[in-house]
């Protein structure tokens, strides 16, 4: 009878009963949810396998991470807690595997319970191949210009080839690896510096350095150039002798560096008659037959600049007695003014013709 009336009891008013306890559950599950927060990381997918393999497959997209417990639990995460792995290990032979994403947990993310944790992809597919060795050349990938009026005149590397490793197919034919971009904007003077490699693709490792040393030698761009009007100095002549030199001005054709030769113009330069070792003075002998002497020529210009060739390499100088001046005897006078006739001798002459 007693449990009669106790099952009485529990089916009475059963339909309200019923109401209140999925009212209950779902609160239950609401209040659940209301407390649950989610954080999504992405991070990259760590593939591991066999020394003697390696992945041939191009690497995806990071893979994302999804994170759900509690709200102080989530933000003490940090994507440095959580590794996604893909274990290939256990495959020693070539071929193309599946194996699943699984999720390593580090720092607080190990410490903290429950956590739900799920990677989107779950499982990952690659194509493992024998790992090969080679020795290829370095090729520098050089940008920008040196400064205007420089240019870079060669360069070394050292070394010049290096060892990548990496899944067969993409190692064997492989000649070149390039580096990093060398900028030679504005350098006008040589330089050295250490410059990293560009791996060719993520697959594909540089066995024992990853960097080269690069040595540059800039040096100023090397030009040729003419000037003309180039004027001939004149030595001081002895005293009382007179020098007429053939020609008074001439050109040049000159290397030098381009940024100095644009600065340059023809007075810069000057050519310079070499007199001979000879007494000059005895031209005074024969005052009417001037000396003629051959003088060779040089060309006198700035530091640094090399001259290709010039004219005149050689002019006459005629050696003829100095003009005296007005004022001492023997010199030239000026011609006088033809006089004036004499008005009396006129009158007197005229005069004689009347009275004859």
């Amino acid at each position: 009878m007693r449990i009669k009336r106790i099952v009485e009891r529990a089916v009475e008013n059963w339909p309200a009963k019923v109401l209140a306890l999925a009212a209950a559950i779902l609160l239950f599950v609401f209040h659940g949810i209301a407390t649950v927060e989610e954080v999504v990381f992405t991070i990259d997918l760590e593939l591991r396998t066999d020394d003697r393999l390696a992945s041939a497959t191009p690497r995806t997209e990071p893979v994302r991470v999804v994170v759900r417990g509690g709200p102080d639990d989530v933000e003490r995460i940090s994507g440095e807690d959580i590794r996604v792995v893909a274990d290939f290990t256990g495959y020693t032979e070539p071929g193309t595997y599946v194996e699943p994403i699984r999720v390593e947990r580090y720092g607080r993310a190990a410490e903290l319970h429950p956590l739900e944790i799920r990677t989107e992809p779950a499982e990952v597919t690659t194509r493992l191949e024998e790992v090969v060795t080679r020795e290829v050349q370095v090729e520098p990938v050089i940008v920008g210009a040196p400064e205007r009026g420089y240019h870079l005149a060669e360069f070394f590397l050292s070394p010049e080839s290096v060892q990548v490793s990496g899944p067969r197919s993409l190692v064997e034919g492989r000649e070149l690896v390039a580096t990093e971009p060398i900028d030679l904007d504005g350098r006008a003077e040589s330089f050295t510096a250490e410059i990293s490699l560009r791996r060719p693709t993520d697959l594909i490792e540089f066995r024992g350095i990853e960097s080269v040393r690069f040595t540059a030698t800039v040096e100023p761009v090397m030009a040729e150039t003419t000037f003309v009007g180039i004027q001939l100095g004149v030595p001081e002549a002895p005293e009382g002798v007179q020098l007429i030199y053939e020609v008074e001005e001439g050109s040049a054709r000159v290397r030098g560096p381009l940024r100095v030769l644009e600065e340059l113009s023809a007075q810069d330069f000057r050519l310079e008659p070499q007199m001979p070792e000879v007494d000059l003075t005895a031209a005074l002998d024969e005052p009417d037959e001037p000396a003629n002497y051959p003088v060779p020529v040089s060309l006198e210009g700035p530091e640094g600049i090399t001259v290709v060739e010039y004219e005149p390499t050689e002019t006459v100088v005629d050696v003829l007695p100095a003009p005296l001046p007005p004022d001492e005897p023997g010199g030239d006078d000026p011609e006088p003014d033809d006089p004036e006739p004499d008005g009396l001798e006129g009158d007197e002459q005229i005069g004689e013709d009347q009275e004859s």
